[in-house]
């Protein structure tokens, strides 16, 4: 007589046929608008004193970097979110509701090109 086996001991098994194992999903294609990569640049505003952008100025030239002035530390942030006509809309909300604080900070945006201009 056949011994018999179980599926259970199996580690690529998940229990239920037809399904896949986590991890191993077959590749699929976006559905939906095209998508655009948006970098958000948030700093305070001139006139917010920032005492980080300062500690950075005195230390620059303790380290041979002489003549940099005017040091400001922000945010950087950068997302992907459909395309569309009111792109620029979506974009200046997000910032103003939660990104940056309207009353100490202003930040900028734009549309990053997908083979140049991504973070390092």
């Amino acid at each position: 007589m056949a011994a018999a086996h179980s599926r259970s001991g199996d580690p690529g098994a998940t229990g239920s046929p037809g399904r896949t194992t986590p991890g191993h999903d077959p590749p699929h294609e976006p559905e939906g608008p095209p998508m655009v990569r948006v970098a958000i640049d948030v700093l305070l505003k001139d006139e917010i004193l920032d005492p980080q952008g300062q500690a950075i100025e005195r230390a620059l030239p303790q380290l041979g970097f002489e003549d940099v002035r005017e040091v400001r530390v922000g945010k950087h942030v950068e997302l992907t979110l459909p395309a569309g006509d009111d792109l620029a809309e979506r974009v200046e909300a997000m910032a103003d509701q939660l990104l940056a604080n309207p009353v100490i900070e202003s930040f900028t945006y734009r549309v990053l090109d997908e083979d140049h201009d991504r973070a390092r």
